[in-house]
């Protein structure tokens, strides 16, 4: 009992140390993101104002109680299976190790609450109902699994509660503010690739980033992408006003960060991307929206995809048909079949169900298009939606494809006419709007997606993406619009030149536009996921 209270007493002056060192903060916006190690996480929202933790400290509070108790349990067994007479060393030391690590969970959440401005309250302890003395080997591991289920449950409870008031404002304002706001797709609580959590995974639909442009032809960097449509995607709200739909409300939604790929081995970053999308998303029945990256991405996610799901429907947007055997002698490139002719030989993909929509530009033979139409593809060229809805094209999709076949949407978005998309690495001239590219992401509700991903989205890395956003907006004025003025002395016409935009890469879109349609595009895609509720909307005046 004394050694009891002494504990208590020495984490309470621990934490009171921790909180002298991270100091309250009840400022809206003052708090953007703390760390915590990579052993444990806790699971935040926006910012100290409004982050929807503040609104559950009585269960934050439990959930520390709960782990220093646990931690002195498993101090106990691990005592008792030391002691004379017994002699289990192996149960000595497992129960050792599983008291430190219950004993840093509880640091961290008092940590975590000492941020967030709460104090700690007084810890009452009561003695264990069961006699932890009369514990066997296997009752004391099934003790073990109970508690740690208990504590990992009560974390994702305390996580799902959190993030279902994700609008949630003390100060009565409808929003957040963007600019405090973690950077996370659409401010959905983020979940880092970390085993203990991954482990007990539990979300409908998952946002992935894969920052990977070694398979990319022309303009790199798209392994900035998932950066640009997060930064973005934190202007979206919860509920789609033009189609009804409140994706958040019927579908639990995490954002599981990037997957680590590798950007010295294309060859092994496919495998990487496949084996993640299998172990720690399918295999946890999460089905992935992923954020790239070059197309390449999509070859491995569809192998992981089918593996689960069986042949899949495609649909395709694209400006290219990306069909190729190979480039420049690379097998696993962006433009390579990744989504059909790879695929084929597996039976991935299903017969007579492969749309590809947007196709355009200029080609390297007559016979471009013959692989595709010996194999059953559908072929939708830009210039045959000119100036049309494709809302009766998406009604015929629907009703060849019928709701229980699984469907993947793949989104290039060099599909899109680079007037609404410029920042992307192979754009062509003639596509589609932005318009149509919502109708046809529309066009697929009711059908049985089990996937999709947005990619090839690419602003250009340059040395104004480092400059604070003011300073951005001038530079890109004076080096970009504007020609440079006249020069005081007289030189040759070549020499005269802009040194800072010559010596940086090109800004292939430095309004942020391209990225702010992928997020909305992102969106919409979450919207026609089956599981989605969609409310009645109001009759409204018509034009």
């Amino acid at each position: 009992m004394y050694l009891t209270g002494f504990v208590v007493f020495e984490f309470l002056v621990i934490a009171s140390v921790l909180g002298e060192e991270y100091p309250c903060y009840h400022l809206r916006g003052e708090l953007a993101y703390q760390h915590v190690d990579d052993q444990y996480r806790i699971l935040h929202g926006c910012s100290s104002g409004t982050g929807n933790m503040n609104h559950h400290h009585h269960e934050l509070q439990n959930l520390l109680n709960r782990a220093i108790l646990d931690s002195l349990e498993y101090l106990e067994m691990s005592a008792q299976f030391g002691r004379d007479g017994v002699s289990w060393e192996g149960f000595k030391k497992y129960f050792e190790y599983l008291s430190d690590r219950s004993w840093k969970m509880a640091l961290k959440l008092a940590e975590y609450g000492n941020r967030r401005g709460r104090a700690l309250s007084a810890i009452e302890f009561k003695s264990p109902a069961i006699e932890i003395a009369e514990f066997g080997e296997l009752e004391a591991l099934t003790f073990a699994v109970d508690k740690e289920k208990e504590l990992m449950n009560g974390l994702m409870d305390l996580h799902k509660e959190a993030s279902a008031e994700a609008t949630y404002d003390p100060d009565g304002r409808a929003e957040e503010c963007p600019a405090t706001c973690i950077q996370t797709a659409m401010k959905r609580p983020e979940i880092m690739r970390n085993k203990s959590f991954l482990l007990f995974l539990d979300c409908d639909v998952c946002f992935v980033g894969i920052p990977i442009d070694t398979g990319t032809s022309n303009r790199p960097g798209t392994r900035f992408g998932p950066r640009q449509i997060r930064s973005e995607s934190i202007l979206l709200r919860n509920y789609n006003k033009d189609t009804g739909a409140s994706p958040f409300e019927g579908l639990k939604v995490s954002d599981l960060g990037d997957i680590p790929v590798n950007l010295y081995n294309h060859s092994k970053a496919i495998d990487i991307i496949r084996r993640f999308m299998k172990e720690e998303v399918l295999d946890k029945d999460c089905k992935p929206i992923s954020l790239g990256g070059d197309h390449s991405i999509t070859f491995p996610i569809l192998q992981a995809i089918t593996a689960k799901f069986g042949p899949v429907a495609l649909i395709h947007v694209d400006a290219h048909m990306d069909i190729g055997s190979a480039m420049m002698g690379e097998p696993l490139a962006h433009a390579t079949g990744k989504a059909s002719r790879r695929l084929l030989p597996d039976r991935a993909l299903r017969d007579g169900l492969v749309w590809q929509i947007g196709i355009r530009g200029t080609g390297y033979e007559p016979s471009d298009y013959d692989f595709a139409l010996e194999h059953g593809f559908h072929v939708i060229e830009a210039q045959n939606c000119w100036h049309k809805s494709l809302v009766p094209l998406m009604e015929k999709i629907r009703k060849h494809i019928g709701r229980e076949q699984p469907v993947y949407i793949s989104f290039d978005i060099d599909g899109i006419d680079p007037a609404f998309a410029p920042g992307t690495g192979t754009p062509e001239p003639g596509g589609l709007t932005s318009i149509q590219s919502i109708e046809i992401i529309r066009g697929c509700r009711g059908l049985n997606i089990v996937g999709a991903d947005l990619v090839e989205v690419s602003i250009g890395m340059n040395l104004m993406m480092m400059m604070p956003s003011g300073i951005q907006v001038c530079a890109s004025h004076v080096f970009v619009a504007k020609p440079l003025p006249p020069p005081q002395k007289k030189k040759k016409p070549e020499e005269q030149t802009d040194l800072l935009v010559s010596k940086v890469s090109p800004v292939y879109d430095t309004t942020g536009n391209t990225s702010l349609l992928a997020a909305n595009l992102l969106m919409e895609m979450l919207c026609v996921f089956p599981g989605v509720p969609y409310h009645p909307r109001p009759t409204l005046d018509s034009c």
